[in-house]
């Protein structure tokens, strides 16, 4: 639980998973706390989970718990599969399976990783990505 007060706090969330169940639901970074003294408070959470198998399984349950009456405070989550019409597309730009799934697994935790204010910490996160990915061996991004 992170609490805070007259601030504008950010909490983003991604996961990316292959696993047959994974659980965000006991996870304590997931509940925003907008305590009493935290009038003026504008915050906002988000949760997104790339699912890259069909067994593949979240359990999410982002939440705000609001004690302040002059908070502006959102949430959600969002979770989804490598879209096939984008796959299909990088595949017929000569691409193969591997390297078009790693370009869209990539854009996916760019978008993560972009929020990062830290250019050398943003660029060491997406080195470690990288390296993660098999068939990006040959390939280069650029990180936002």
């Amino acid at each position: 639980m992170q609490e805070f007060g007259n601030l504008s706090p950010q909490l983003f969330i991604s996961g990316i998973t292959d696993m047959q169940t994974f659980d965000l639901e006991q996870n304590d970074l997931r509940t925003l706390n907008a305590a009493l003294h935290a009038q003026k408070t504008d915050a906002n959470q988000s949760n997104k989970t790339l699912l890259l198998s069909d067994e593949a399984q979240i359990n999410t349950k982002p939440e705000l718990e609001i004690f302040a009456d002059d908070v502006k405070c959102t949430h959600g989550a969002t979770i989804g599969q490598l879209d096939t019409e984008a796959l299909f597309y990088l595949r017929s730009r000569g691409l193969n399976l591997e390297q078009s799934r790693d370009i869209l697994i990539h854009a996916f935790a760019s978008d993560l990783i972009g929020h990062i204010a830290i250019e050398p910490i943003r660029r060491q996160l997406d080195a470690v990505l990288l390296q993660k990915l098999p068939g990006s061996e040959h390939m280069s991004f650029a990180v936002a």
